[in-house]
């Protein structure tokens, strides 16, 4: 009987790690409306723009009738002046580079990381670097 009990753990397990998978993978943001730059400019100049969020290029922004927009700015120096005249509440972010799922789970050979150098013993081994490997572990030679 406790045989059954962990058997019904672990598939209990399983399944709510696949659904947390998919709930992760298949999460799509509320989806903005794409504007033109000149639409956005036209937009701002008639006075119907409250408030924008400007991250690098890029602008996320709400109309006053709580509709929200996304457009992307060239380099347009006026920009700035242009949303304070026309009273438009302006916040900026950092542009914030995410990695790649690529780049997460890649360990180069060559890792200064102590910690991840161990991961790789026994490559270091077969390329005759084991005394290497030994220092770095803190072992004498």
């Amino acid at each position: 009987m406790n045989q059954l009990y962990k058997n019904i753990a672990m598939w209990l397990i399983i399944i709510a790690t696949v659904v947390l998978m998919f709930n992760l993978i298949s999460y799509k943001q509320p989806s903005l409306e794409k504007v033109v730059f000149s639409d956005f400019i036209q937009q701002v100049e008639s006075g119907n723009v409250s408030e924008v969020t400007i991250q690098g290029n890029n602008i996320n922004g709400k109309y006053k009738d709580g509709k929200v927009f996304q457009t992307f700015s060239p380099q347009y120096p006026d920009l700035i002046s242009k949303l304070r005249s026309s009273g438009v509440k302006i916040a900026a972010e950092p542009v914030v580079d995410s990695p790649s799922w690529g780049t997460i789970f890649v360990v180069p050979d060559d890792t200064p990381h102590r910690g991840l150098d161990i991961l790789h013993a026994p490559d270091a081994k077969r390329r005759g670097q084991g005394h290497e490997l030994r220092q770095i572990q803190g072992q004498a030679p």
